[in-house]
């Protein structure tokens, strides 16, 4: 049985055959709290079970001890009958054939376990080569192709996860590449028109990096673009390592298809040498 201690609720193991009726006096090894413990009904039922079974047995072998041994049987006379008179054979009788003995009945003989057979072994073997080649041609490539994914859109997969991050980072994988990002950009509608929000981040761990041209895409239901915008005023136009800094921008007067918005990076282009012609 299981007792609890009604101090700290420590639970322990104890017999229950060693709690007599009436109960007796335990001690939490814990807490060293002290408590009158009484066994449980089943347990007392049994005890009391045991107990008449007990007496009845010694009950019985005081009987038997008592009682005065059965009387023997009185052997009695009994009067042998006359053999009957043995008539001799005539000469037909002695060759007549002796009557045959029929034969016993065939038993069935018990139904002994049939070995599986070829045929069963087989299509075992080929169902299991089956499954073989589900894994290897279902299953491996959707999970290479699941990985890839993975692997190139972890940015976007941290920005819709964030608990994701973690995971990349256990394998060694940066999610976004060093260099300043928009993390989280998303499209709010206003009195005064549509802004346009988000945060920029500079994932570089060691050198201050000028946050690049923006531009900002509007889109209608059909991923057509309706209106471009360029944004190159920021807050600060610089990102110290690690630096987090809100980005956002109000267009009036957008167009009233306008359900989605498409933010990226304008790289800077390289300015060609200007052409000097050779003379001749």
């Amino acid at each position: 049985m299981i007792v609890d201690c009604p101090a700290c609720a420590t639970r322990f193991r104890m017999d229950a055959a060693l709690l007599p009726e009436g109960g007796r006096v335990v001690r939490c090894s814990a807490c060293g709290h002290g408590w009158r413990q009484y066994p449980p009904q089943e347990a007392v039922k049994e005890v009391k079970e045991n107990i008449a079974v007990g007496e009845n047995r010694a009950q019985l072998r005081a009987d038997k001890k008592t009682s005065p041994p059965p009387p023997r049987a009185q052997k009695t006379a009994v009067a042998l009958a006359p053999k009957p008179a043995v008539r001799p054979s005539t000469s037909e009788e002695r060759s007549a054939p002796a009557p045959k003995a029929s034969p016993p009945a065939d038993k069935p003989a018990p139904k002994k376990q049939s070995a599986p057979s070829e045929n069963a072994l087989e299509a075992e073997a080929v169902g299991y080569n089956r499954f073989l080649h589900l894994i290897v041609r279902v299953f491996f490539p959707a999970f290479i192709v699941l990985s890839a994914l993975a692997y190139i859109y972890r940015a976007e997969t941290v920005d819709f996860f964030p608990r994701t991050e973690k995971i990349y980072n256990l394998f060694g994988l940066s999610v976004r590449p060093a260099g300043v990002t928009l993390v989280r950009p998303y499209l709010q509608k206003s009195g005064a028109g549509l802004i346009v929000q988000g945060d920029l981040i500079n994932t570089h761990e060691t050198q201050t990096l000028k946050i690049p041209t923006i531009q900002i895409t509007l889109l209608d239901n059909e991923n057509k673009v309706l209106r471009t915008f360029t944004v190159t005023d920021f807050a600060l136009p610089e990102l110290t390592p690690g630096a987090v800094t809100a980005f956002s921008k109000t267009i009036p007067d957008p167009p009233a298809e306008t359900v989605d918005v498409k933010v990226r990076f304008i790289k800077p282009s390289a300015k060609k040498p200007p052409h000097k012609n050779k003379a001749r």
